[in-house]
């Protein structure tokens, strides 16, 4: 009989468990109305489109060129939006904020760019609101356009790879190309003022004729439809050598040795005996930095760790001076 009542008692207390259980289990009925969270996104705005046709200044269309928007300043648009002309040299361009923009479009042959509605001067450059759900009209016409080309050939008359640069006051470099098997160039760029310079594969630079800076060189006035020649040829060099020794008087093998002089920058590294030679450097007033090749070491000659103090080296055409240089025990430039 106490057996019987255990058993009993036993199974209703597992019964009410299972009861309490699943009742813990279901979905309580919520006190308030669920929120909507604080991270969801807000509606999107409103946007516009730019459209327009871009055309050379024969009235082609300017197929494959490059189209960007630019916001002015003070629009809610802080990024840009690009697209490619098409055949016909119409362009679109979608979901642009409503705000005020330029329009910059640069054809397939040329390397600057131009501001609609054919200008290279930003001020000058039309501004274009855009309104949303609307789109806004941005047409544009290349300006004419003339040519520079050239031959450039050491003074042996070697003909070494260069690259030849085009550029324009106040806008850097607006063209580049390389000379071909003869030396040869030929680079097509709007009417106006330029300079021309030449980087040869040795890594010397010069503009024509024969000047060592930008500041020196020739102008060459290019008027649409027509070609100006500018040939040039390397200016002769001179070279800088030396050895460079550690404190104990060990070579110091794999470092870093650079001669740097106004718009010249040229660099090698010292072989095993701590020997180095740049060779045809343009002439002029030269300082030489050394670099261990761990980089925890470094000076100029002679033995300088502020370039304030470091040695001029006059570099004349056909001459080497000689700069050899011992490693200060500590301090990296």
């Amino acid at each position: 009989m106490k057996s019987l009542l255990r058993n009993t008692l036993l199974t209703s207390a597992v019964a009410l468990g299972v009861v309490l259980a699943l009742a813990g289990t279901a979905s309580a009925a919520p006190s308030q109305p669920p929120t909507t969270p604080t991270n969801a996104p807000a509606a999107a705005e409103a946007t516009g489109s730019i459209v327009g046709t871009l055309t050379s200044a024969t009235g082609a269309p300017l197929a494959g060129a490059r189209v960007t928007t630019l916001a002015v300043f003070g629009s809610t648009d802080i990024g840009y939006h690009t697209a490619t002309a098409d055949a016909n040299g119409h362009y679109l361009i979608d979901g642009v904020l409503p705000g005020r923009y330029t329009v910059s479009f640069t054809p397939q042959s040329l390397y600057f760019e131009l501001y609609v509605p054919g200008t290279t001067d930003y001020a000058a450059a039309s501004v274009i609101t855009v309104v949303a759900d609307l789109q806004s009209t941005a047409d544009g016409t290349a300006l004419p356009t003339g040519t520079i080309a050239g031959h450039y050939a050491t003074a042996a008359g070697a003909a070494p790879w260069t690259s030849v640069t085009i550029e324009a006051p106040n806008r850097g470099m607006v063209a580049s190309t390389s000379t071909n098997n003869e030396g040869g160039y030929a680079l097509e760029v709007y009417a106006g003022t330029y300079t021309v310079g030449f980087s040869a594969s040795d890594g010397s630079r010069q503009y024509a004729h024969q000047r060592a800076t930008r500041a020196e060189a020739d102008t060459f006035q290019v008027v649409a439809g027509q070609t100006v020649t500018v040939d040039d040829t390397q200016i002769p060099g001179g070279d800088i050598a030396g050895r460079l020794l550690d404190t104990d008087g060990t070579p110091v093998a794999g470092a870093q040795v650079t001669a740097s002089a106004p718009e010249q920058w040229r660099s090698t590294t010292t072989a095993a005996d701590g020997t180095y030679r740049i060779s045809n450097l343009i002439p002029g007033d030269y300082k030489v930095a050394f670099s261990s090749s761990d980089n925890h070491r470094g000076q100029l000659a002679y033995g300088a760790t502020d370039p304030a103090d470091a040695a001029v080296i006059a570099v004349r055409a056909g001459e080497t001076p000689t700069v050899n240089d011992t490693l200060v025990p500590t301090g990296p430039l």
